[in-house]
């Protein structure tokens, strides 16, 4: 009779496991491309918010590298490659840089990536770098030097933190990739 009443204990514990599960499910993060496509993700600890502030958890972490396009990749683990440049360089001893801008990359169908605001991105983002650092503008490109060599600054261009970002609401970034966080619940 005992052997008959833990099996009903385990099988009710069982059942709410699955029921708390269930119920569980109906907490999203939606996320839309621009395409209207919809991407869920069940989260088991979910952030206040999709977007570079407050990356706690592993799903926020997970949340930033889906929803963010850095200014570089390194995806082979040697070479640099962007998807947001039509043309990039920098010098043998890493002290000067040019960036030239995609201008027909879209944050979403209002708002595309212009040049004034390439501009604002790259000099707050390198000031934040190197306060030492000299940025100008030449054509539809920015040149960036600094007065010693700067080998670490394309790793630091593509840290998740350091993206281009438009804010959508105080929780909500707007990024240059094909998945876009939309709200939380």
């Amino acid at each position: 009779m005992n052997s008959v009443i833990k099996c009903l204990i385990k099988l009710r514990n069982y059942i709410f496991t699955f029921l708390f599960a269930f119920i569980f499910c109906f907490s999203f993060f939606w996320i839309h491309s621009q395409y209207n496509h919809v991407w869920e993700a069940v989260l088991g600890n979910c952030p206040h918010s999709a977007g570079t502030t407050g990356v706690k958890t592993n799903g926020s972490l997970y949340l930033l590298k889906q929803t963010h396009e850095p200014l570089f990749r390194l995806d082979d683990g040697e070479n640099y490659s962007s998807r947001l440049l039509k043309k990039w360089s920098r010098s043998v001893d890493s002290r000067y840089y040019e960036f030239c801008p995609d201008t027909t990359i879209r944050f979403d169908s209002s708002h595309r990536l212009t040049f004034d605001f390439f501009e604002k991105y790259i000099r707050k983002i390198t000031k934040k770098f190197n306060a030492d650092s000299t940025i100008s503008v030449f054509g539809k490109c920015v040149s960036v030097s600094f007065p010693n060599p700067q080998k670490s600054y394309f790793s630091y261009l593509s840290d998740y933190y350091n993206s281009p970002t438009l804010y959508k609401t105080k929780n909500i970034e707007i990024l240059l990739s094909e998945i876009a966080a939309t709200g939380t619940s």
